[in-house]
């Protein structure tokens, strides 16, 4: 086997036209990879639009914020916290009564800049709050409904959404067999 790999690397070698070739495709995926990483684009605690490497070095530390083992007992804290600070400017009755446009220009209007990008933490809150989501609610709408102590559990409420979801049937077009509810359910 070396030796056809060997054979035909000769062959990429001796020939210019295969060489040229195989050179410039090695540029056009630099480019490529070095594209990837110069058009990345995030927005800093301040609003600030970051752009290339500086982007990258925020997610990563908005991702290592909320690192580590989801818990049971770590996201009732992080759901406690939420709402204490959520509703330390705001009634959580009239959020939850808000429609989602209202809700967000509520929480802009009653925070500062750095409040409110806690509140919708780069995804993480939106994310830990779709187990409890139905329909697209915003996470303080969310949170206001379900109060400091949510009476299901995150992975109960996963478990409802993944049966839900099966049962829904991709909008009722498609009905689920045993082995393939089994199977979704196991990958849940």
């Amino acid at each position: 086997m070396f030796d056809l790999v060997k054979f035909e690397l000769k062959k990429i070698i001796a020939r210019p036209s295969t060489r040229y070739t195989c050179l410039a495709v090695a540029l056009v995926l630099c480019a490529i990879m070095a594209l990837n990483v110069l058009q990345a684009k995030t927005t800093s605690n301040t609003e600030e639009i970051l752009s290339g490497f500086d982007a990258i070095h925020q997610r990563q530390t908005a991702a290592a914020e909320h690192a580590g083992v989801l818990s049971g007992e770590r996201i009732a804290e992080e759901v406690a916290a939420y709402y204490d600070l959520a509703f330390s400017e705001l009634d959580p009755q009239e959020v939850a009564s808000m429609s989602n446009a209202a809700a967000y220009d509520a929480v802009s209007s009653a925070y500062d800049d750095e409040t409110r990008s806690e509140l919708y933490g780069a995804g993480y809150y939106p994310w830990l709050f779709s187990a409890w989501n139905s329909g697209s609610k915003e996470p303080i709408q969310v949170s206001a409904l379900l109060g400091p102590d949510p009476e299901v559990s995150f992975y109960d409420a996963l478990d409802e959404r993944v049966q839900a979801a099966l049962d829904d049937g991709q909008g009722g077009s498609w009905t689920y067999s045993d082995a393939e509810r089994a199977f979704w359910t196991n990958k849940q």
